[in-house]
């Protein structure tokens, strides 16, 4: 009989649940209206497809299409080194999780992902370079503006001071607890 009276509870709360959720729903759109901003739909705004920092410069059509370009010529090769980093790092988490550490092979693969992670940095500063480019000087001065408001401010964070040193440690020779690591 208790396992009776679980069921009933059960399918009651679902019941509920899919009702509570069909109540909430929104009503279909109309043929003619678009669909609502949302997970996987971006709303048509001023600077469509760039960067928010760029797009609330005013720029005008001809300077937004050429940040286009400039940015879109370069999305594979970047797209291509974030898939060379990740299969390196899993490379050398492998690495690092085998029974045979092999030092050769992880300086290999730490060089390699130094390089990679350098390109990427090039890549980037070249990108913006030649949207700086692009720019007239009031819209660099804007952009310098907001580059320096979304920095962060040392005097913001809070001051931290040094651990008191455990007690657990004082008194024992360091060379002692150097042995036991």
């Amino acid at each position: 009989m208790n396992a009776h009276r679980t069921l009933v509870r059960i399918l009651i709360t679902s019941v509920l649940t899919l009702s509570s959720t069909w109540v909430n729903a929104e009503p279909p759109h109309p043929e003619d209206a678009p669909p609502k901003a949302g997970p996987g739909f971006v709303q048509e705004t001023p600077g469509f497809g760039l960067p928010p920092h760029l797009a609330a410069l005013g720029l005008s059509e001809a300077q937004e299409d050429k940040i286009f370009y400039i940015l879109h010529a370069e999305a594979p090769a970047t797209r291509n080194n974030f898939k060379q980093q990740r299969k390196l790092r899993e490379e050398i988490d492998k690495l690092v999780t085998s029974p045979g550490f092999d030092e050769k092979k992880a300086r290999q693969l730490s060089t390699e992902l130094a390089r990679a992670q350098g390109d990427a940095i090039f890549s980037r500063i070249n990108t913006e370079s030649c949207i700086r480019a692009v720019l007239t000087p009031e819209q660099l001065i804007k952009l310098d503006e907001k580059r320096e408001l979304d920095k962060p401010r040392p005097e913001a964070r809070p001051e931290h001071h040094p651990l008191p040193a455990s007690k657990a440690w004082e008194g024992r020779p360091r060379d002692a607890i150097l042995k036991q690591m």
